[in-house]
């Protein structure tokens, strides 16, 4: 049972992984670009290391422009979170990302003509309601704020990513597949890099070496999660995997008020109990309908 370690241990980083998220776009950079550049900037090293590893991939030359528009969707979501997180206390956004299951069901009842069961239309409002419900601050007055729209843009363009990802590992393994998709993000943090050289530039003014260094460091991390989930996967049956690593929202809700609480000149969120309850009411909601409709 190994496999449940894993699973919340990848759970566990990415948890605190936010936590981080929230902290760099607060206190070091403003600029939502800048840690997607630095994260697709250091992915070039996990693809070399990949490379060492298993020897360079070979693709079907139809699927090449599949992997680049799979990078393009690893970047989106990624600048839709962060712009979110300037806006918005971090654990009222995690959650919102298992709406990419919702947005993954529809897409494939567009596009298979996949019918849908009882079970997934009052999974679907369930989720609807949990996600509006943790989104606004007044119980009687639900307002989605723009940070709200921008976790939306980013659970659909991941929803996307998925349905990419899983249509090219039916022709080749997940590793080559992460690779090469880092390459592709590598290339498009080239032209942003440079579009975007002030706020970088700023960045090494403000908090020198030390901030890159910082960021730099966090997405490793992020990326080291993917990697302790993949083991889970490969030890352990993929839909529990995916369960358990679900209680992410959780660990970043409990981790949001410990920091809060010790370090408030870091992260700062609302801790009284009735906000408590309600951001925990409506995580439940979420992941319950996320679990109804997978």
């Amino acid at each position: 049972m190994s496999w449940i370690l894993f699973a919340l241990t990848a759970a566990l980083i990415w948890s605190v992984v936010n936590i981080a998220d929230k902290i760099i776009i607060s206190r070091l950079t403003h600029e939502p670009v800048v840690p997607v550049i630095l994260l697709n900037g250091i992915g070039i090293f996990v693809a070399l290391g990949i490379v060492v590893v298993r020897g360079v991939p070979h693709f079907p030359i139809q699927i090449i422009g599949e992997i680049f528009l799979l990078g393009v969707f690893a970047v989106v979501p990624s600048y839709c979170y962060f712009t979110a997180a300037k806006g918005e206390e971090i654990s009222r956004l995690v959650p919102l990302f298992q709406l990419s299951g919702l947005f993954t069901a529809v897409i494939a009842a567009f596009t298979l003509h996949e019918v849908f069961t009882a079970r997934t239309y009052v999974s679907i409002v369930v989720m609807v309601v949990g996600a509006l419900f943790i989104s606004s601050k007044q119980l009687f007055a639900i307002k989605p704020t723009h940070s709200f729209w921008w976790m939306i843009g980013a659970a659909f363009t991941f929803a996307l990513y998925g349905i990419i990802l899983k249509h090219i590992l039916q022709v080749s393994n997940f590793w080559d597949v992460f690779a090469a998709m880092r390459v592709a993000t590598f290339l498009l943090s080239i032209p942003l890099g440079c579009w975007y050289s002030k706020p970088l530039r700023q960045l090494v003014v403000e908090h020198g070496a030390r901030g890159v260094l910082i960021i730099s460091v966090n997405e490793f991390f992020s990326m080291s999660g993917v990697f302790v989930h993949a083991i889970a996967s490969s030890l352990g049956p993929i839909t529990l995997v995916n369960a358990i690593t679900g209680v992410q929202p959780l660990f970043v809700l409990v981790l949001s008020v410990f920091v809060t609480l010790i370090a408030p000149q870091l992260l700062k969120e609302e801790v009284d109990p009735k906000t408590i309850a309600r951001k925990l009411i409506a995580t439940a909601l979420i992941l319950g309908g996320a679990r109804g409709i997978t």
